[in-house]
């Protein structure tokens, strides 16, 4: 979506037949919307914008345009950048062993 544009997927997504979308996102630490400050100030991990768009957005209104129900699911234990910066939150096999890439929730 970051390369083809909210408005061309939906409605190529629409073309095929399609009535609703799920989006899916993992991307490293990052999200794609605009996240409001005040709900993350006594958070210690904060949201990490992947792009100056806000992506969910104008996917949620382009959708709407052209008919689509839309879900979004954002993972946020899967996150190598807060990981490497806060190893004190990573999560641990049962032999004590930090992984770098997941957070525990």
């Amino acid at each position: 979506m970051v390369d083809l544009g909210a408005r061309r997927v939906a409605k190529e997504l629409w073309e095929t037949g399609a009535d609703r979308a799920s989006i899916f996102v993992v991307a490293e630490g990052k999200v794609f919307f605009d996240p409001q400050a005040e709900l993350y100030a006594q958070c210690l991990l904060k949201p990490v914008k992947g792009c100056e768009k806000d992506l969910l957005r104008e996917f949620i209104k382009e959708a709407k345009e052209v008919g689509l129900k839309v879900a979004a699911t954002i993972v946020c234990t899967v996150d190598p950048l807060h990981a490497k910066e806060h190893p004190e939150v990573r999560v641990r096999d049962v032999y004590g062993n930090s992984h770098g890439y997941a957070l525990c929730p």
